[in-house]
């Protein structure tokens, strides 16, 4: 791990780096009645998404407060320091390595009336592959989960695990949010696992679409 002094130095440039590109991109939000609909309810949800997309959805969800899970690894150090920097609040922890602590605090925070976001299929893979975690999350704290995606007219992909999508400067962008998906108590895991990786990966597809221009922006 890289002396504290440095770590901030690293941190700052990835925020300012990854601010900056944000800015210069042109994004439509579609479905946001999901979400907003649960705010002014308020009930408290749990945002899910593939590791390989968060890049501006970190962004359109800043300075709300947002509870994030982020890995004990040096890049979920990173991620969390940034992430603050972003108006993010974090716990650490991932399906490796003190999940359950992470899991529990997460509760704790939903139950309290925060709202979450999760990864689902990280934090290293397989990609577009769902980890239980976020399952038994929303049924432990009777929250739904609400699916999310982004997409790019142009864009790079870096060469990891996850094809992590950045936009490029001037881009056209779309923000996707999926219907909230309510678990029972006495939900199956594996069926439940099945509609929620379908239900993203719905999502996702819808955003891609839309970006690529093959459909018509949605309201």
């Amino acid at each position: 791990m890289p002396p504290d002094y440095l770590m901030r130095i690293l941190t700052f440039f990835a925020y300012l780096v990854s601010y900056l590109i944000n800015r210069l991109v042109f994004v439509k939000i579609v479905n946001w009645r999901a979400p907003l609909k649960l705010r002014k309810k308020k009930i408290p949800f749990i945002y899910a998404f593939w590791h390989g997309r968060h890049f501006y959805e970190i962004f359109t969800r800043r300075n709300n407060g947002i509870v994030v899970m982020t890995s004990l690894s040096r890049d979920g150090e990173i991620l969390s320091q940034v992430l603050y920097r972003y108006g993010f609040d974090t716990v650490r922890g991932s399906s490796s390595r003190k999940g359950d602590a992470a899991a529990f605090s997460m509760i704790k925070k939903l139950k309290r009336g925060k709202e979450c976001a999760i990864a689902v299929d990280g934090p290293k893979g397989p990609e577009r592959v769902l980890k239980p975690g976020v399952f038994h999350l929303a049924k432990a704290s009777k929250c739904p989960i609400v699916p999310m995606a982004t997409a790019f007219s142009k864009y790079f992909v870096v060469p990891s695990w996850d094809k992590y999508i950045i936009p490029c400067p001037f881009s056209k962008g779309v923000v996707v949010y999926g219907e909230p998906i309510f678990v029972p108590q006495d939900a199956d895991e594996q069926t439940y696992i099945k509609l929620i990786t379908q239900k993203i990966n719905q999502t996702t597809e819808l955003a891609d679409k839309i970006a690529e221009g093959k459909i018509k922006e949605l309201n």
